[in-house]
């Protein structure tokens, strides 16, 4: 049997390129409070993306994290993929990442 290599750094990387400013553009923004930060919801048919932009991740981190989910509907966790936007060398942490089709099917080639 053949396993096929899944490219998880190279999506993860898309997505922090290509998926906030669409889930910012198109989705719905929920003030943040004591227990959840700031972010932005997009729905979509099949999937739910979301986006934080500024969260204190771990006491320890060097800066503030943003990060990108992606849900697939319903309720399946497919990617969680943080980075710190200001320590761009830093690479992103990807805390899930689930096989299958559904990055294609949100533009990723």
């Amino acid at each position: 049997m053949t396993q096929v290599k899944v490219p998880k750094l190279e999506i993860a990387r898309w997505a922090i390129g290509a998926l906030p400013a669409r889930i910012q553009g198109e989705g719905r923004y929920c003030e943040g409070n004591a227990a959840t930060p700031t972010h932005w919801i997009l729905d979509l048919p099949g999937f739910s993306l979301l986006f934080t932009k500024t969260a204190l991740r771990l006491p320890d981190d060097p800066g503030l994290s943003s990060m990108v989910e992606v849900w697939a509907v319903p309720g399946r966790k497919v990617l969680s993929v943080s980075w710190i936007p200001t320590h761009p060398w830093l690479p992103p942490d990807i805390s899930c990442f689930k096989s299958g089709d559904w990055a294609a099917q949100l533009g990723w080639i």
